[in-house]
């Protein structure tokens, strides 16, 4: 009776050891690396899942864009690669056996984020670009024309000094500090004193008789 218990106590245990050895037998890894397209960097965080396990299996790449999924059933498999600013990667279809892992290499792209206008919004903006250029060149001449108009008077106020030290030295009087000759010449341009043009006159009249 003994005999009969002790067998069937190891006859379940080998069934329990040869159904896990079993099991263990139909899953296997899939493990790989996930590299950006143009730079060829690692992709660090991206998120690698098994489409339509249950419980769902997946993970995230590490700091070297590596990642590893242990115990996927055997089989066909289908994995969905996601990352963010990253168009999306689905490898469909891909055969996982016990024999060995599946190792895997992806590539992901960045995704195009390019906005596109209607045709009236483009029109829109050339006409605003056009306006904005129109505007900045009309105030360009403007500048221009003040720029000249500021040196004609600079000139202007120059040769009226010069006149008014020459008309001074003529009449002998001790010569204009600095810089009074050319504040007299500024108030006779502004205010025609008709001293100043007697003074000035009379001067020529010198000038001529001689």
């Amino acid at each position: 009776m003994h005999l009969r218990a002790l067998l069937s106590l190891v006859l379940f245990l080998l069934l329990v050891l040869t159904g896990e050895v079993i099991a263990q037998g139909n899953t296997q890894t899939i493990r790989g690396s996930i590299l950006d397209t143009d730079t060829r960097q690692p992709m660090i965080g991206a998120t690698v899942v098994v489409m339509g396990s249950d419980p769902i299996l997946g993970t995230t790449t590490d700091v070297d864009g590596r990642f590893a999924i242990n115990a996927v059933p055997t089989g066909r498999v289908d994995l969905q690669i996601r990352m963010i600013g990253f168009e999306e990667q689905r490898m469909p279809n891909l055969l996982l056996t016990s024999a060995k892992e599946l190792v895997l290499e992806v590539r992901m792209q960045v995704k195009d984020f390019m906005i596109t206008h209607s045709d009236k919004d483009q029109q829109e903006y050339k006409e605003f670009i056009g306006k904005l250029q129109a505007a900045l060149d009309d105030s360009h001449r403007r500048r221009e024309r003040i720029q000249a108009g500021l040196r004609e008077l600079a000139d202007e106020r120059s040769r009226a000094e010069k006149d008014w030290c020459e008309a001074w030295t003529a009449t002998g009087i001790k010569p204009l500090p600095p810089g009074m000759a050319g504040n007299l010449a500024a108030i006779a341009i502004v205010t025609g004193l008709v001293v100043t043009s007697l003074v000035y006159g009379d001067y020529h009249q010198r000038r001529i008789a001689e």
